[in-house]
C-alpha cells in the first residue's frame, strides 16, 4: 500500500512547490536582510564580502 501512496505524495508535493509557495520572495527578502547594515547578523569582513545566499535552484 505504501508503494502506491508514496509516488502520489511525491508528485503532489512537487506540484505544490512548483506553484510557488513564496520561495523566491523568501530568498529575496533574506538576501535583503543580510545586505542591510541595520538588520544583518554578519559582522566585519563577512558583511563586506556577502553578495547573496547560495540557494538551490527552484523548479
Amino acid at each position: 500500500m505504501l508503494f502506491l501512496i508514496l509516488p502520489l505524495w511525491i508528485f503532489f508535493a512537487e506540484k505544490s512547490f512548483q506553484r510557488g509557495n513564496g520561495g523566491p520572495k523568501f530568498q529575496k527578502a533574506l538576501n535583503a536582510e543580510y545586505l542591510d547594515p541595520k538588520e544583518t547578523p554578519l559582522r566585519g569582513d563577512n558583511f563586506k564580502n556577502f553578495k547573496e545566499h547560495p540557494f538551490f535552484r527552484l523548479i
